[in-house]
């Protein structure tokens, strides 16, 4: 399970040698005030602004939800076990 206190997830970038930053999307879909709290967390563990998602956009398949994203930079690489 991730540690969402982990200082390396606040400010949004993992580290890996010679690694090339790439992008993740992470998007909340569900009920208007699960995903308004789930950025408020987001905001509260420093992982993301609420100004750093979207606007809230109707759900592609549920009329009732709501969906928000947020992309972040990350660095991928090999690591070893």
């Amino acid at each position: 399970m991730m540690n969402l206190t982990d200082p390396a997830l606040r400010q949004g970038t993992f580290s890996c040698a010679d690694a090339q930053p790439q992008k993740l999307q992470i998007i909340a879909v569900g009920k208007p005030a699960a995903v308004e709290q789930f950025v408020w967390l987001m905001n509260h563990i420093r992982f993301a602004k609420p100004y750093e998602w979207t606007a809230p956009q109707p759900s592609p398949t549920q009329p009732d939800e709501i969906m928000r994203t947020v992309t972040k930079q990350m660095r991928v690489g090999e690591t070893t076990a």
